[in-house]
């Protein structure tokens, strides 16, 4: 009878650790498929802020290249023609006229 009774109690200690280790593997692969999505997430942003610093780089760079263009001669020309009138004392202005004649 003694035998009967370390047969059962192997039996259920070896129950008990197969259930503690499936709860274990159940547990790891839980974690790892919430660490993936996690993962993909994070890629996901990384995509978009690397798009969002690409247009961040061409804003920059439209900045600059206006930044340049201010401090040109040629805007100072545009500016006071557009805002002015100003011209050249050899240039001739043409300019026409949109008149609808009422009669």
């Amino acid at each position: 009878m003694a035998r009967r009774g370390k047969k059962k109690k192997k039996r259920t200690g070896l129950i008990i650790t197969a259930c503690i280790v499936l709860l274990l593997c159940g547990a790891i692969t839980y974690q790892q498929r919430s660490l993936e999505k996690e993962k993909a997430s994070y890629a996901d942003r990384i995509a978009e802020l690397e798009k969002e610093k690409t247009e961040l780089n061409e804003e920059a760079a439209d900045i600059n290249e206006y930044s340049d263009y201010t401090q040109s001669k040629e805007y100072v020309e545009d500016t006071a023609r557009e805002k002015l009138g100003l011209v050249y004392n050899n240039e001739i202005i043409f300019e026409t006229t949109n008149s609808i004649n009422s009669n």
